[in-house]
């Protein structure tokens, strides 16, 4: 029962982090845009503008979502407060289901990037209680959350399909399942030691949270950039990442990390595991064809063995401050999309015209001086998703699992990899007659953004 007991738990762990991956993305596109669109609004004549033109947003209401976005970025400072009280556990859990829910429903008073703001904080302030009470399950969130986000935009053929109208249904009834869940696993909650239980962020942990984040979601989690990278084919590479991505649910698997790192010394074990990473991602970015597409796999089993190392386990009498290192680590994340984005977005920016001419002499050669340094930005978020396994000095984070732990993993690992399969595979060619009209080709630019940044592909 108690191995029953913990899988339930995991489960539970799982779901919300695939809703706070969701809400990731989400989040980044939809700020990208509505930005963009409120920076244009000011010099836009309305009365020219059909009034049934999506993307067009006012200042005004952009900068009001900016504010709740902040607000939900220091949502987890209330674990300083009531971290220590079980109960927070558990309202943090409904709060993800009911804000992953606002996310899907469409609402004229309340925005998508609203409901991904609100289920960013929740998110991470469950995962500030989490590692409070159930230390041993963070790893579980991470890996089974990018496991089930990569299957999903594999069905959407890279689009998240979580993010349409038709998977509605779907959606209500895992937020359905993750209310019964969180309830259950309250009511019954599963029986750890101290050890196993109480954990805690420290600040190297919190950055390398926000780099693996990055990593994940500008690479190694997205099979469309990673084969983009390694000049690989597409078809291929997607069950190869989603069990990569999986495999540390195997304990056999965790068993093999904790052997590799335990030939050196403890001092040089996370020089090690961070060169590793590196040297990956180096090959698969600058190697084309399979040996750069095996790099990255391999790179995406090294980082999927990381989300061990980022808490610790809590001495007696310390303080916690985890709830304060989540919000550190959405700074790094941040910070690190930006840079991402210089380089491929307005490092090609074109030359000003009229008043603001003056700023070709230094603002134009300074962004377009982010020209190809992709890869730098891809090392620097390696060296700082490194950090936890540099700063620790324990001989290795993964633990051993009971049989029915690895039949669960086995069969996630399984289950993922031939999902990715089916959904990656070509598409059959039907021959078809006697239409008045077929479509041979579809022509998109800007990202999917129409000319006011709203997402239309």
């Amino acid at each position: 029962m108690s191995g029953l007991n913990r899988v339930r738990n995991v489960l539970e762990s799982g779901l919300i982090g695939l809703f706070l991956i969701e809400a990731l993305r989400a989040a980044i596109a939809l700020i990208y845009g509505r930005v963009a669109s409120a920076s244009i609004y000011p010099a836009i004549d309305l009365t020219l503008i059909d009034p049934s033109t999506s993307g067009l947003i006012s200042p005004i209401v952009v900068q009001g979502e900016m504010i709740l976005l902040a607000a939900g970025m220091i949502l987890p400072l209330l674990t300083l407060f009531f971290g220590r009280w079980r109960g927070m556990l558990f309202l943090m859990g409904l709060a993800v289901a009911g804000a992953r829910l606002v996310m899907a429903l469409p609402s004229e008073s309340l925005s998508p990037l609203v409901g991904a703001a609100l289920t960013i904080g929740a998110g991470l302030g469950y995962l500030a209680c989490v590692v409070r009470h159930r230390l041993t399950h963070l790893p579980y969130l991470f890996v089974i959350g990018f496991t089930a986000d990569q299957v999903l935009r594999a069905a959407g053929n890279t689009l998240d399909v979580s993010l349409n109208a038709s998977y509605m249904p779907i959606q209500l009834s895992l937020c359905l399942i993750l209310v019964v869940l969180v309830i259950v696993n309250s009511a019954r909650p599963v029986k750890l030691t101290s050890a196993e239980g109480r954990g805690l962020f420290t600040l190297w942990g919190g950055v390398g949270m926000g780099a693996l984040l990055f990593l994940e979601l500008a690479l190694l989690a997205s099979p469309n950039a990673a084969a983009g990278r390694a000049g690989f084919e597409y078809t291929p590479l997607v069950p190869a990442l989603i069990v990569a991505t999986a495999l540390p649910l195997i304990p056999a698997v965790r068993d093999s990390a904790r052997g590799f790192v335990g030939l050196f010394d403890s001092a040089a074990q996370g020089w090690v595991w961070l060169l590793l990473l590196a040297l990956m991602i180096v090959i698969g970015t600058r190697v084309q064809g399979v040996v750069g597409g095996v790099a990255l796999v391999v790179a995406q089993a090294i980082a999927s063995l990381s989300w061990w190392w980022l808490a610790r386990p809590q001495a007696e009498k310390e303080r916690n401050f985890s709830g304060l290192w989540m919000v550190a680590a959405m700074a790094v994340f941040g910070l690190l999309v930006v840079c991402d984005l210089f380089t491929y977005e307005y490092a090609y920016v074109r030359d000003f015209a009229g008043q603001v001419a003056f700023l070709n002499r230094v603002v134009t050669p300074l962004l377009r001086g982010f020209r190809g340094l992709g890869l730098a930005v891809l090392m620097l978020s390696v060296v700082l998703a490194a950090l936890p396994v540099v700063a620790s000095r324990r001989s290795g984070a993964w633990s051993s699992g009971s049989g029915l732990q690895s039949l669960f993993g086995a069969l996630v690992v399984v289950a993922a990899g031939l999902g990715g399969l089916f959904f990656a595979r070509p598409s059959v060619i039907v021959p078809v007659r006697d239409v008045a009209e077929i479509r041979v080709a579809t022509y998109n630019i800007h990202s999917g953004y129409s000319e006011f940044f709203h997402y239309e592909l």
